[in-house]
């Protein structure tokens, strides 16, 4: 990420599209609280490189050419109060990590190659929205928030 972002002090929202930043490179955006990145490649390095400077309350990332797993740092960000993860080409599985998102609100996963079983969310209580379309997760549903009004 370029240094000279740094200047935009009143930035709360960042889209990057095209090519990957390689890396976020320590720059501090005091008011950042949305990412959304349609870039092509390798995406953890730089967003999670924001993340650990920057308290994100929304991650979008679509079309992403990056068949790797999430990583487990993503699911140890509490601030988040929205994940979108569509058309990706993510692998894995959702890991038991993922109820440590208290905050999260909307999960939203569309078109990841993501498998296995969806873990336990009953400790997620604003969680309102879930979607996990297009993925190869399945088996029988966990224990869900009550307050859970899209499925």
């Amino acid at each position: 990420m370029p240094s000279d972002i740094g200047q935009f002090s009143a930035l709360a929202s960042l889209t990057v599209d095209g090519a990957c930043p390689l890396a976020w490179g320590g720059v501090v955006l005091p008011r950042l609280t949305s990412i959304e990145s349609q870039c092509r490649g390798a995406v953890w390095p730089w967003l999670l490189g924001a993340a650990e400077t920057h308290r994100l309350e929304r991650l979008l990332v679509a079309h992403a050419r990056d068949d790797s797993s999430i990583p487990s740092a993503l699911w140890s960000l509490s601030s988040l109060t929205s994940v979108q993860l569509s058309k990706t080409g993510f692998a894995g599985t959702l890991p038991t990590l993922l109820s440590n998102m208290t905050q999260l609100g909307d999960f939203f996963l569309w078109g990841a190659q993501l498998s296995g079983t969806l873990p336990d969310l009953s400790r997620l209580t604003r969680l309102t929205f879930l979607t996990l379309a297009s993925t190869r997760v399945g088996g029988p549903l966990p224990r869900l928030p009550v307050n859970l009004r899209h499925l």
